[in-house]
């Protein structure tokens, strides 16, 4: 900003231009101290008027530049402020989120402060109860101690050789070996051991030879919870009644002339286990032959612990045969001479037939003479028959 004595040139220069007198301008500005002008610049020394303006010997034009300069720095001078003014509005606002986010948190340490309280009190109460524990234990500790060492407490040690007398025991019943890891349960050991990520399970005698592991007096063993012995009994069950189905199926025809369709019904039972089946075979030629047939047991499918052996039984087929047939031409005369052949047979087996009956009865009637011989041979000695 001008200084009032700069203003006051910038004035008069101007004035001087437009025509008035440096005298008559100081009457019209009324408002004007000369005393305190004249004080700040020698006006006559500095102004003179020669059709021109000039301020410390300096132009007024260039003056003027100088103003305009001082003008410009003002204006830029304003910029900055402005630019300053809007900063200082955008911190006051950040400041005011602070400010609010600090009342938050003030809140939220006034209420943890509140719980650590309470958390202190509980903390001081559990001390009070765990000293009072300890105490306790305390008391007790020294009361045992008081029992082990008096006559009274003998009994104790007594407690202790009997138990360390029947870990030692219970070592010859269950043992590891160490070389093999196999860990024995009695003398005559059941041995398990961890091998190849299988559990194994074996018994032994006292020489160490294999023996049976027999499951008796009511147990029962058991794979993932379903019994050995059921599964296998089902599987038995299955298998009778799989052949039963299979002795049924056996009896449909297998074989059929050409263009014939021959059915027929079967019937099959093995160890109690029955089962009925039902089938057909069609001759597409004297070569070829289709059949189909399936069979049935009514009494369900098995189920036998890792699988299902199903109630029905179906087969289809074809068969084949190879070469040409045998043909063979029969005439007329043939069959005729056939008959007769058959005729005079039949003739000869009467004919042998009816000697067949003189035999037996020539041979009947030899008996009864024999018989009668001999009869009369009993009744005189000197009879005899040769």
């Amino acid at each position: 900003m001008l200084s009032k004595s700069k203003s006051l040139l910038l004035s008069l220069a101007i004035a001087s231009q437009s025509g008035l007198h440096a005298q008559d301008y100081f009457e019209y500005v009324d408002f004007w101290d000369q005393a305190n002008f004249h004080d700040t610049v020698d006006f006559y020394h500095e102004v003179e008027f020669h059709g021109s303006v000039l301020l410390n010997g300096m132009p007024l034009n260039m003056m003027n530049d100088m103003l305009t300069m001082s003008i410009d720095s003002n204006y830029f001078s304003i910029y900055n402020n402005t630019k300053s003014i809007d900063d200082n509005t955008m911190s006051i606002g950040n400041n005011t989120i602070s400010i609010d986010n600090n009342a938050v948190d003030i809140s939220n340490n006034e209420s943890n402060i509140a719980t650590n309280s309470a958390s202190i009190t509980s903390n001081a109460s559990n001390i009070a109860v765990n000293t009072s524990s300890i105490s306790i234990n305390t008391q007790s500790i020294a009361d045992l101690s008081t029992a082990v060492n008096s006559s009274s407490g003998a009994g104790l040690a007594t407690d202790v050789a009997s138990n360390k007398s029947a870990l030692e025991a219970l070592g010859t019943v269950i043992r590891k070996d160490e070389e093999t890891g196999a860990i024995h349960i009695g003398e005559n050991s059941l041995v398990t051991v961890e091998q190849g990520g299988q559990q194994l399970l074996y018994a032994t005698d006292a020489n160490g030879d294999a023996i049976d592991i027999n499951v008796t007096n009511g147990s029962d063993l058991l794979v993932n919870g379903r019994s050995v012995m059921g599964s296998i009994s089902q599987l038995g069950v299955g298998v009778q009644k799989t052949a039963a189905m299979n002795a049924a199926i056996t009896a449909l025809p297998n074989y059929a002339d050409t263009g014939e369709t021959k059915c027929g019904l079967g019937v099959g039972h093995y160890s109690g286990q029955s089962a009925l089946a039902g089938g057909c075979a069609y001759g597409l030629s004297e070569q070829v032959t289709l059949n189909l047939g399936a069979s049935h047991t009514s009494s369900g499918s098995t189920d036998y612990g890792v699988g299902e052996m199903d109630s029905t039984i179906y087969r289809a087929g074809i068969s084949v045969s190879f070469g040409a047939p045998e043909r063979k031409n029969t005439s007329v005369a043939t069959v005729n001479q056939l008959r007769n052949e058959n005729i005079e047979l039949r003739a000869e087996v009467s004919r042998l037939k009816k000697l067949e009956d003189d035999v037996a009865l020539i041979s009947m009637q030899l008996r009864q003479i024999q018989t009668a011989l001999l009869n009369v041979s009993t009744n005189d000695e000197t009879f005899s028959l040769h």
